[in-house]
């Protein structure tokens, strides 16, 4: 027997930083990371989990202060594709969910017949101590200085 789970994730958590939801992102976030471990623990029973974050007009969105909200608050005109109609996911969920697919342990947006693959946690900068001595609070410092000013980070 094959099995899908497609859970709903949020922009929330995963892509934005929303001031005001700090609870509903992490929790959001957290079934991102829930989705990719169930991935790996479940494949070997044949149950695919995969995740969809819907870029979607919602009662939350729509009370939402700020430019989310004005955003999909916006009238759609007649004829075009109302980006933000719940509906557009919907292909989306129903392909991850049938039994002749085989993705799995993936996070995906969605928004208007766009779909962007979400990555998990990734190292953007490193740095090290390039000697055999234990770090010091002043080396750390050191490296964030030297690391921002690679990137053209202002201190």
């Amino acid at each position: 027997m094959q099995a899908a789970i497609v859970n709903t994730v949020s922009a929330s958590g995963t892509t934005h930083v929303l001031p005001g939801q700090a609870a509903y992102a992490a929790a959001k976030a957290g079934i991102a990371a829930l989705t990719l471990v169930s991935a790996a623990e479940l494949g070997r029973i044949g149950v695919r989990v995969n995740a969809v974050a819907p870029g979607a007009r919602t009662r939350m969105t729509s009370s939402t202060p700020g430019a989310v909200g004005e955003l999909m608050a916006q009238p759609v005109e007649p004829g075009q594709v109302d980006v933000f109609d719940p509906a557009q996911a919907s292909p989306l969920v129903v392909h991850l969910a049938a039994a002749s697919t085989d993705v799995t342990g993936r996070v995906f947006a969605v928004r208007g017949g766009a779909v962007e693959e979400l990555v998990p946690w990734q190292v953007s900068r490193a740095w090290a101590l390039e000697s055999t001595r234990d770090w010091t609070v002043a080396d750390v410092a050191d490296g964030f200085r030297r690391q921002d000013a690679r990137a053209g980070v202002a201190s």
